[in-house]
């Protein structure tokens, strides 16, 4: 068996995704980011300097004020995204959420608790997995995962079963729960915490690219690096020169923005 690498998560998980949400993101990113810098620099006001096109925009972000190591990168702030996130289980979006310099929306778990109790409904008896994927997340079997302890384990199909059936009975006993009338918050002591729940981040630039320092690591949690990875691909689409700048500078690298 092989390490397991990111990679190899994305390659075996395309229910994994993130998509950029243009409705509540900087429409004009480089160009606002460009204003915020020029105006450290510029005698008059900034608003009435004319802002170069997007790409040049992002390009002047670049040299002048990333590659330039100017100490800081607050500008990055005028830049605000917003994402959403699908598919990861609640371990992983909780890594995300101690990020306290953006904002977070987990879906309510009275919401994931229901799609848990409908799948509950759908089996034919309590010794069923079939379809256990829609609403648990387990890793791929057939690699080796180790944790930065050095901890690991060769993970096989078989005994990737057992955690499925582990946790199908954790959500047949919260199913039963919910139907004597147990209060939502009391039913979910009793899951497992490999559910899907669905999930949005909005965050300035800085804040953002500050969570991918930490999170590309390579003794980062092997899901957290995955979606790190969906997050920047997402920044390629959105604000290219700065992402291909962060790649070569800061991808995987541990080093904490200014």
């Amino acid at each position: 068996m092989k390490l397991a690498t990111a990679e190899d998560l994305l390659e075996n998980c395309p229910e994994l995704r993130v998509e950029i949400d243009l409705d509540g993101t900087s429409p004009s990113p480089n160009r606002a980011i460009w204003k915020g810098q020029h105006q450290c620099v510029y005698e008059g006001f900034a608003f009435d300097d004319k802002a170069p096109d997007e790409r040049q925009a992002g390009k002047s972000v670049v040299n002048t004020l990333l590659k330039a190591n100017k100490g800081h990168y607050s500008p990055l702030r005028w830049a605000h995204v917003v994402l959403h996130i699908n598919g990861f289980d609640h371990n992983t979006i909780m890594q995300f959420v101690r990020h306290q310099d953006s904002a977070h929306l987990v879906q309510s778990m009275r919401y994931t608790g229901k799609r848990i109790a409908a799948w509950c409904k759908q089996q034919k008896d309590r010794e069923s997995i079939e379809g256990i994927e829609e609403i648990h997340y387990q890793r791929p079997a057939g690699f080796i995962y180790v944790d930065r302890y050095g901890q690991k384990v060769e993970y096989t199909e078989e005994l990737r079963q057992q955690d499925f059936k582990r946790a199908a009975q954790s959500y047949f006993e919260y199913a039963e729960k919910v139907d004597l009338g147990y209060p939502f918050e009391m039913a979910r002591g009793c899951l497992p915490t490999g559910f899907r729940q669905n999930y949005t981040l909005a965050a300035d630039l800085q804040a953002l690219l500050h969570i991918l320092d930490q999170r590309t690591k390579k003794d980062a949690q092997i899901e957290a690096q995955v979606l790190a990875d969906l997050i920047l691909n997402q920044l390629d689409r959105w604000v290219p020169e700065i992402a291909q700048w962060y790649r070569d500078a800061r991808y995987g690298k541990a080093i904490l923005a200014p």
